[in-house]
């Protein structure tokens, strides 16, 4: 199931976002579903100067492993596959 997002977008942002999106092969729509998957796993906004943490969420393992603050990826390849983004060809 997938939710539409309308939003208020300037022009010029959108404008200038374009071809640095399209450096990652990214659309503006699998940017927005990478944003949100990285709210959602770190519990935090992923923007610069943003460093408010929410509480993690509580487990229901008592003895579940903490997860890794940082995930390094070989290739750019590689992290599409690992948050379900398909890679484009440019």
């Amino acid at each position: 199931m997938t939710t539409t997002l309308r939003i208020p977008l300037d022009d010029n942002l959108k404008h200038e976002a374009t071809p640095i999106l399209a450096e990652y092969g990214l659309s503006f729509e699998e940017a927005m579903q990478l944003f949100f998957k990285e709210i959602v796993e770190t519990r935090t906004v992923p923007l610069n100067g943003v460093k408010k943490e929410l509480a993690p969420e509580p487990s229901e393992e008592k003895n579940e492993e903490p997860k890794p603050d940082i995930t390094v990826y070989a290739t750019l390849d590689d992290f599409y596959r690992a948050v379900g983004v398909k890679p484009r060809k440019l």
